[in-house]
C-alpha cells in the first residue's frame, strides 16, 4: 500500500486524509477479498456435502435393491419347494390309483372266476342228476315191459315212467337256466361294481400340477446380483 507524505503543495491534513481513504480502501478490498474466500470455501463444502448426500441415498438405494433381490431369490425358492412337493402328490395319487386299479381288475377277474365255477358245478351235476334220471327212467320202463303184462295199461305205465323222466329232466334243466341266470347277474353285480369303485378311486385323483407363477424381478437402482430362478431338485 502506498503513502502519500505531506509537501510538496501537500498538507499534513491532506496527506492524512488521502492515506486514511487508502488504507479503507486497501480493508475494503481484504474484506471483499476474504468474502469471495469464504463463498469458494462454502460452496466447496456445499458440493462435498451434496456429494455425500448422493452417495448416501445410493447406498440406501442400492441396499434396498439387494434386500429385495434375494427377498425374491427366498420366495422363489419356496414356489419351487412347493411346486416340488405338489408334484409329488399329485404322482402318488395317480399312482394309488393305478395299483388299486390292479387289484380291483384282479378282484373283478376272481368274481368272474367265481360265477363261472358256481356254472360249471351246476352244469356238472345237471349231467350226471341226467344220467341218473334216464337211467332211471330206461328201468322203469323195462320193468314194466318185462313184467308181461299186456294191454293199454302196460303202455300207460311205461309212458308214465317216461313222463316223469321227463318232468325230472325238465327240473334239472329249469335248475341250470336259473344258475346261468345267477350267474349273469353276478357277474354284472361284479363288474358295476368294480366300475364304481374305479370311479370312486379316480376322483380321488389329483389334477396335473400347472407351472408355478415366479415373483417377479424387482427394479431398483444398484448391483445386480444375477439370482435368477432357483433350480429344481428332484432327488
Amino acid at each position: 500500500m502506498c503513502v502519500i507524505a505531506a509537501g510538496a503543495g501537500i498538507t499534513a491534513g491532506a496527506a492524512l486524509t488521502a492515506n486514511i481513504a487508502i488504507a479503507g480502501l486497501a480493508i475494503t478490498a481484504a474484506a471483499t477479498g476474504l468474502q469471495v474466500y469464504q463463498a469458494q470455501q462454502n460452496a466447496r463444502l456445499q458440493a462435498q456435502a451434496a456429494e455425500r448426500q448422493q452417495e448416501q441415498a445410493y447406498q440406501q438405494m442400492n441396499l434396498a435393491y439387494q434386500q429385495a433381490q434375494q427377498q425374491q431369490r427366498t420366495q422363489n425358492e419356496q414356489i419351487v419347494a412347493k411346486h416340488i412337493g405338489d408334484v409329488r402328490t399329485q404322482q402318488a395319487s395317480r399312482k394309488a390309483y393305478e395299483e388299486g386299479a390292479v387289484n380291483r381288475i384282479n378282484a373283478a377277474n376272481a368274481g368272474f372266476v367265481e360265477k363261472q365255477l358256481t356254472l360249471k358245478q351246476a352244469k356238472d351235476q345237471q349231467a350226471f342228476r341226467m344220467q341218473e334220471i334216464y337211467a332211471k327212467s330206461i328201468g322203469s320202463q323195462g320193468s314194466v315191459l318185462a313184467s308181461g303184462g299186456v294191454g293199454q295199461s302196460v303202455g300207460l305205465l311205461a309212458l308214465d315212467a317216461e313222463r316223469q323222466g321227463g318232468f325230472a329232466a325238465a327240473k334239472e334243466q329249469a335248475n341250470v337256466d336259473s344258475a346261468y341266470d345267477a350267474a349273469e347277474l353276478g357277474q354284472q353285480l361284479v363288474s358295476q361294481q368294480a366300475l364304481s369303485a374305479d370311479n370312486a378311486a379316480y376322483s380321488n385323483v389329483l389334477a396335473p400340477v400347472q407351472a408355478p407363477q415366479f415373483a417377479p424381478k424387482p427394479v431398483g437402482r444398484g448391483t445386480d446380483l444375477q439370482l435368477g430362478i432357483p433350480s429344481y431338485n428332484w432327488t
